[in-house]
């Protein structure tokens, strides 16, 4: 596979993998705290959307890591892309939902969306 196939294999699965570790993360949190809301109802606490901003972060680092793990000689360039698809991805959700949290948490979950990933894709081309 050239290098091109693999920034895009990068990619996918960066962008797969966090986006179904979020999807079923966030069914295990809804069942291990029965007190948080189902999908589409307002969220205002602090704490539990902090935990989900940490989530993602980790989930970011994670991402970056596999699309340069996978891209080869590319590595930092899947990182990238990663990091863009994520964030558009993430403005699209976050615009649709933003009656159901608080400003201040779609504006810190899309501002650490790129530097997480990135970093991430750091940490694997090492």
């Amino acid at each position: 596979m050239g290098s091109g196939g693999r920034v895009v294999l990068g990619v996918i699965a960066g962008v797969a993998l966090w986006s179904v570790l979020w999807v079923g993360g966030a069914q295990a949190a809804q069942a291990m705290f029965p007190g948080l809301p189902e999908a589409g109802v307002r969220l205002d606490d602090a704490g539990a959307l902090l935990g989900f901003i940490l989530y993602s972060a980790v989930l970011s680092i994670l991402a970056g890591w596999t699309a340069t793990a996978l891209a080869g000689g590319a590595a930092m360039r899947a990182a990238w892309i990663t990091a863009g698809v994520l964030l558009a991805l993430g403005l699209y959700f976050e615009i649709t939902g933003w009656g159901l949290t608080p400003a201040w948490y779609h504006v810190v979950f899309l501002v650490l969306l790129v530097p997480a990933t990135v970093w991430g894709g750091r940490l694997k081309a090492r």
